[in-house]
């Protein structure tokens, strides 16, 4: 994956990103796992471990100065670089991301609740996974990708404002567990959350031109969010809790669909920054990036997209949930995840416990 360059005009296309660092991503070819360092053994930084003082200056700073910049980008430049992401899976997981800008990630996850990697995910696996939903969309007959009231045309089928979203997307292809579940991703979103967190859903979107502008939205309440909005609960919620993380399996652009984020850590209980009809809120980040671009969001990270206007052909993405041990439980439960009968090592260590 080549590095990008800084972001131009709040546009992110590999180099990261509003109030945070400029972060350059690079990819390894096939490198084996280096030795566990001592920051590894000592576990991630979470949030919810620190004191009651350093918490509060965790939530409260807007992350490191700029005056640090240098030093960060050199760090991470000095990563050696090649031209695509290998397919890992594959391959054995080797490492793609180093240790530092691993744990440079979680830090932007935790600080500014957001972080973005562009075309993490190799073509090849890009691939598989857009075939794979693409034949469980063509399985339902071809329904419709837009709704303005959500309409249920299956077991976990969905249409809505969203688009067509496969709840529960294992149920459909259990084997695509493999594919969607990266260890340094993994890696990443468990240095923020702790390493006791677990995955708390997977689910798929389709959508096309049908779909206008997506409104401004969080979700509060992570994979309960619905339930959330319908009760007016707003609970303030001042630490890192919850995680989605998505891949997007098309072209991220401003005529795909692009991804709109507002950089900055809020609580669970604050209003909308602005209009949440206004694709233009001050400071957001436009994101762009090749297919396989990740990116990772709080639960309470406000977010919206734009349509699809480049063509009429569909956009994919699949996102996963995972959730902190500090997080309250949720309402709603993925069984598919314990329904699979031989997961992968990644997969099992992320499993929450199997109900008694």
């Amino acid at each position: 994956m080549k590095v990008g360059s800084p972001p131009q005009n709040g546009v992110y296309s590999g180099t990261f990103l509003g109030e945070s660092p400029g972060v350059a991503w690079a990819a390894s070819s096939r490198e084996q796992a280096p030795e566990r360092s001592a920051r590894e053994q000592r576990g991630p930084v979470h949030a919810s471990a620190l004191n009651p003082r350093e918490q509060h200056r965790r939530r409260r700073e807007p992350g490191p100065k700029k005056t640090e910049l240098g030093a960060i980008k050199t760090l991470l430049e000095s990563s050696r670089v090649t031209e695509g992401n290998t397919d890992r899976v594959d391959a054995g997981d080797p490492r793609a991301l180093s240790d530092a800008q691993i744990d440079a990630l979680a830090q932007q996850l935790i600080d500014a609740s957001y972080a973005v990697i562009p075309g993490m995910v190799g073509l090849d696996r890009v691939e598989r996974i857009r075939a794979t939903l693409a034949r469980t969309y063509a399985s339902l007959d071809a329904p419709p990708m837009f709704s303005k009231v959500p309409i249920w045309i299956g077991d976990n089928i969905e249409v809505s404002g969203t688009g067509l979203v496969m709840h529960k997307v294992l149920s459909f292809a259990p084997d695509l567990h493999r594919d969607v579940l990266d260890p340094d991703i993994v890696e990443v979103v468990r240095r923020a959350l702790g390493h006791d967190m677990h995955l708390e859903f997977a689910g798929a979107v389709v959508s096309d031109y049908t779909r206008p502008f997506f409104k401004w939205h969080n979700h509060v309440g992570g994979i309960d969010d619905e339930r959330y909005r319908r009760l007016g609960l707003r609970p303030p919620i001042e630490s890192i809790q919850r995680v989605a993380m998505l891949v997007y399996l098309d072209e991220m652009g401003p005529d795909t669909g692009q991804l709109l984020i507002h950089p900055h850590r809020t609580s669970g209980a604050a209003p909308p920054p602005g209009d949440l009809h206004d694709p233009d809120w001050d400071g957001a980040v436009r994101v762009v990036g090749p297919p396989g671009t990740v990116v990772m969001i709080d639960q309470t990270t406000w977010h919206a997209a734009l349509p699809r206007t480049v063509d009429r052909g569909p956009r994919y993405f699949f996102g996963l949930w995972f959730a902190a041990s500090c997080a309250p439980k949720s309402e709603r439960v993925d069984e598919s995840l314990n329904a699979i009968e031989s997961p992968s090592a990644l997969l099992r260590s992320l499993l929450p416990a199997r109900p008694q």
